[in-house]
């Protein structure tokens, strides 16, 4: 947790949100001036997050993508790779730009708020408390993606993603040019360059400076501008759609590496029908044993999106003083921990993270004290249920769901 008159310089309002629904939410685009009275990030601090992000290289991922002249670089990364003695988004765009004259660079690099950390993902819980009190956590996915750099245009061209995006401008000066979806009414998500000079008037521009946030809806066609010199802006999606057969899908398949390793190709029919006739088929037996456990595996999924505000990828918190029974604990009302029995075991979720314990009546009496507000402390707590109790609490320090409290909270 952080302190909460910080984090109050990050809440717009319910007020604000119910407004902004009405007007925007999923029907147009705006711009919001100026929404925090202190920045959520500074761009000192995107840098950093940058460099540090270049770690993700080591193994083969499309999470971070770094192109000039639109063209994805690969086998030369490394020379064109932010580094600390860079020291800013302006001075790596310089040294790029004095080794090979006239180009442009851009980098992208997905779910950054790993990168950006714990206290900048609790400002944008904040921001978005309000939006989530009036239309719900997103069904599917949140994430926080960097684009920086000076380039002329997206590399994508003109496109549309599945999520409403809300852009904060962090650097530089940002320009997004918007489309109906009637205006490329047979086109797929993604359009290029195409004839989109020929439709100008058709276009709407969203203009931001450092603090502004732009907004559009899925709908929309969209293409990234630059007004000239080095932008940085993070990307906030909120991916709505989803389906329940898409998301047992993805449970099913980590429940059956969990259960059966990660190797666990196996044949799905035997070969003969006298092999068929005489037994169920291995892959059915396993396949049963692990859809047992399915119900529980997407309650515990949905319950980690909601208490992680939609987002799959959720900063480790600062590492806490150690536990201790005497010491006294407390939650933040206005995110609770979530508790829910299944069968025979309980299930606690906070901040994105779950943890499963016997089912017993001591464990959610002390959740359901913690979201009163009420400082508690495991020495006061004896009996059954002690034990998990105390395994609850130990989770909840370590996941950011308690801190430390004076017993007379």
């Amino acid at each position: 947790m952080s302190d909460s008159h910080d984090l109050s310089s990050y809440d717009p309002g319910l007020d604000f949100w119910k407004n902004f629904v009405r007007r925007y939410w999923g029907r147009r685009p705006t711009v919001i001036r100026q929404p925090f009275a202190r920045a959520i990030t500074s761009p000192e601090d995107v840098f950093k997050a940058m460099v540090a992000a270049t770690a993700r290289l080591r193994t083969d991922t499309q999470d971070f993508v770094l192109t000039i002249d639109g063209v994805r670089v690969g086998a030369d990364v490394e020379r064109w790779l932010p580094r600390k003695k860079d020291r800013s988004l302006d001075r790596l765009t310089a040294r790029v730009a004095s080794d090979l004259p006239g180009s442009s660079l851009a980098v992208f690099i997905r779910a950054f708020q790993l990168e950006l950390g714990w206290e900048f993902w609790l400002r944008v819980r904040r921001f978005l408390s309000g939006l989530y009190a009036t239309v719900g956590v997103p069904a599917n996915l949140a994430e926080i993606a960097l684009f920086a750099g000076t380039y002329a245009r997206s590399r994508r061209g003109i496109h549309r993603d599945s999520a409403d995006v809300f852009l904060l401008v962090i650097e530089g000066r940002k320009r997004i040019r918007l489309w109906p979806g009637s205006v490329f009414p047979d086109r797929p998500y993604w359009y290029g360059r195409g004839d989109k000079d020929r439709r100008l008037s058709r276009s709407t521009c969203l203009d931001g400076e450092p603090g502004d946030i732009l907004y559009w809806p899925s709908s929309y066609w969209h293409v990234g501008e630059s007004r000239g010199g080095p932008v940085s802006s993070l990307s906030l999606g909120l991916y709505q759609q989803d389906s329940l057969a898409a998301t047992a899908a993805v449970v099913l398949a980590d429940e059956a590496t969990r259960e059966l390793g990660a190797d666990n190709f196996i044949d799905w029919l035997p070969t003969s029908v006298d092999r068929l006739r005489a037994a169920s088929p291995r892959a059915l037996r396993a396949l049963d044993r692990v859809s047992g456990n399915l119900a529980q595996a997407l309650l515990r999924r949905r319950m980690e999106q909601v208490t992680g505000y939609g987002f799959e990828h959720v900063p480790q918190p600062s590492t806490p003083a150690p536990f201790r029974a005497s010491s006294f604990y407390a939650a933040d009302p206005t995110f609770p921990i979530f508790c829910r029995s299944i069968g025979d075991i309980t299930i606690v979720a906070a901040n994105g993270r779950s943890i499963t314990l016997p089912r017993s009546k001591a464990l959610r009496e002390t959740i359901d004290s913690l979201n009163r507000g009420t400082a508690i402390s495991l020495s006061q707590r004896t009996g059954t249920g002690h034990a998990d109790v105390r395994e609850a609490l130990r989770f909840l320090l370590v996941s950011g769901g308690v801190a430390p409290a004076s017993r007379a909270r």
